[in-house]
């Protein structure tokens, strides 16, 4: 109770600064650059936002200027950019809600993994800090989210994250504990899901080919399923010994 007193505190002062003066979609940019930040990134280029947002390079561009007039940005024109200080906190803030509304989908509603990301995308705009925190406390404050992806604390705090590897770089005969599905691709997801394979999910490497396809045995399911290499690359796994 009084970590939640103190957290209140901290976002209510970060509201103020940055929260308010942001639009949805502004919100929607910060957290995609956010997490492609996050999968490895250090800049951040507008094709690789347009990719994710379905939209258009210039439409993008113009969306960095503005962000980057705000002081979200680090930009130079006609180049890739990344978080300020200011942007990270902004962006912190957003992907705790949409992390947080993914996992109360999953657990309070039984929503599919590949059900959650859409409704999250709107949901996540519409979240006070205190419902945030509701749903926080509600969920026993987790720390991963339904796709393995940590969820920031109350103060923007990003949980460790163990060693993770790709399941197309493990080798035949290891078992392994699925920790993160970083796809977005529904179809993907969907079959991901129905093969068994999602965060927690424990698995062995049954073979590989040249071209990059990995078959796995799913323990839980006691099944079999390929993972094309593309599928493989974005199922990241810790090993078991």
């Amino acid at each position: 109770m009084v970590e939640a007193t103190s957290a209140a505190q901290s976002t209510d002062d970060r509201d103020e600064s940055t929260a308010d003066s942001l639009s949805p979609a502004m919100e929607d940019y910060l957290r995609h650059i956010y997490n492609l930040e996050e999968a490895g990134e250090e800049w951040v280029s507008n094709s690789a936002v347009a990719d994710r947002l379905s939209v258009e390079r210039a439409t993008v561009t113009s969306m960095f200027d503005a962000l980057g007039d705000r002081g979200f940005l680090e930009r130079e024109k006609y180049r890739p950019v990344r978080l300020t200080p200011l942007g990270r906190t902004a962006a912190l803030a957003v992907v705790r809600k949409h992390r947080l509304v993914e996992t109360f989908l999953v657990e309070v509603f039984d929503y599919e993994l590949s059900e959650v990301d859409a409704e999250a995308d709107t949901l996540e705009h519409h979240l006070s800090d205190r419902l945030a925190r509701e749903f926080s406390n509600l969920l026993g404050a987790p720390e991963l989210d339904p796709h393995g992806d940590p969820i920031p604390d109350a103060n923007l705090d990003v949980p460790a994250a163990g060693e993770r590897v790709s399941v197309a770089d493990t080798d035949v005969g290891t078992r392994h504990v699925v920790t993160r599905v970083t796809s977005r691709d529904d179809e993907t997801l969907a079959y991901l899901v129905e093969a068994g394979v999602k965060p927690s999910a424990t698995l062995t490497v049954d073979e590989t080919t040249p071209f990059g396809m990995v078959t796995v045995s799913v323990e839980s399911d006691e099944s079999t399923v390929s993972l094309p290499a593309d599928v493989a690359a974005s199922v990241l796994v810790e090993s078991v010994e």
